[in-house]
């Protein structure tokens, strides 16, 4: 855990451990003991990709963060600035192929969302959305485009990770018949 630790620092990062039901017994409670704390609650959930992936042409899918994708990701409850440092340099750190997508309504940059690659395994992450163009559908645009993406390079499957007081995404996801297969939080020192 020390190394782990000095390793996150070493990038000038924020140290964290996600935990999830694959940790080693034991691993939550030690990392309590010497105080980490449990922080921001997520869903892992999952369905078949194809009902929902389709091409979208407001949708920009981007190699890189950029300030754009930014303004709209640190726009989101969740975000921080040092959130927001380590969102820089994202894709760079994936080990699978990833993009950035950006959504624009009227030429404003809109919605912003995470998606990755792995096999036949889509992942999208990291929704946001301007206020001022929330619920107004676009996060279901979005998990299209996103889906498009994946399936171009043979996905068959979308995994998404929520917040678990994101109960509108929620809800969107169980329209689309995703499902929920597991939660995780991190832990982060006290």
């Amino acid at each position: 855990m020390a190394r782990i630790e000095a390793h996150y620092r070493s990038l000038g990062l924020v140290p964290r451990f996600r935990s999830s039901p694959l940790d080693p017994h034991g691993l939550a409670g030690l990392l309590r003991v010497q105080t980490w704390v449990e922080k921001d609650e997520s869903l892992v959930t999952r369905g078949p990709l194809a009902p929902q992936a389709c091409a979208d042409a407001a949708v920009e899918i981007l190699p890189a963060s950029d300030e754009t994708w930014l303004e709209v990701t640190g726009t989101a409850e969740y975000q921080s600035e040092a959130r927001r440092a380590e969102k820089r340099q994202a894709v760079a750190l994936f080990s699978i192929p990833a993009a950035l997508l950006v959504l624009r309504e009227g030429g404003v940059a809109a919605t912003t969302m995470a998606a990755t690659c792995d096999g036949e395994y889509c992942g999208i992450f990291d929704f946001a959305a301007r206020p001022e163009f929330k619920r107004r559908g676009l996060a279901g645009r979005m998990i299209g485009a996103a889906a498009q993406w994946g399936a171009q390079g043979g996905a068959r499957w979308l995994f998404a990770q929520v917040a678990a007081s994101n109960t509108a995404l929620r809800g969107l996801q169980a329209g689309i018949d995703v499902e929920e297969q597991y939660c995780y939080c991190y832990f982060v020192r006290g």
